[in-house]
């Protein structure tokens, strides 16, 4: 069964095998893509979450999100991983959009080896990460701006 129980695949997206899968994630099969890379050493990056202290429920993928939406010009893979951001500052813009301004906080997230796999994706800062299922993600979220 695909974590939190959700199913929703669209049609003719390849999946996966969840049962040999070390992913968080119910993944697209050639997911995460050939050129993310392995997590081999510390590093910071930082998420918008709802709740302070974080929980599990603010490091859910678009797709656990909103298991029947349509994600125009985004790939299924991309949608099954949470966005991230390498930089502080661009982290902070966000919450300067309307949707984040209010119950929105800020957390850095210390990722260290064994936190799955990583890749750029859109713009310079943003990123596309796809843990894996053994990491505890809430312990290593620090929120840093309220």
């Amino acid at each position: 069964m695909p974590i939190y129980g959700f199913s929703m695949w669209p049609p003719n997206v390849k999946r996966r095998n969840p049962a040999v899968s070390n992913f968080r994630d119910d993944l697209p099969s050639k997911c995460p893509p050939v050129d993310a890379r392995e997590v081999a050493s510390e590093e910071s990056v930082f998420r918008l979450v709802r709740n302070n202290p974080p929980t599990v429920n603010d490091f859910k993928s678009q797709r656990q999100a909103r298991p029947s939406a349509s994600f125009s010009g985004v790939d299924e893979c991309t949608v099954r991983g949470l966005s991230v951001y390498g930089s502080i500052g661009d982290a902070k813009e966000k919450l300067l959009l309307p949707k984040f301004r209010k119950g929105y906080f800020l957390c850095r997230l210390k990722l260290n080896r064994g936190a799955g796999r990583i890749k750029q994706t859109f713009n310079y800062s943003h990123h596309t990460w796809w843990p894996y299922k053994a990491y505890n993600i809430p312990a290593v979220c620090e929120v840093v701006q309220k």
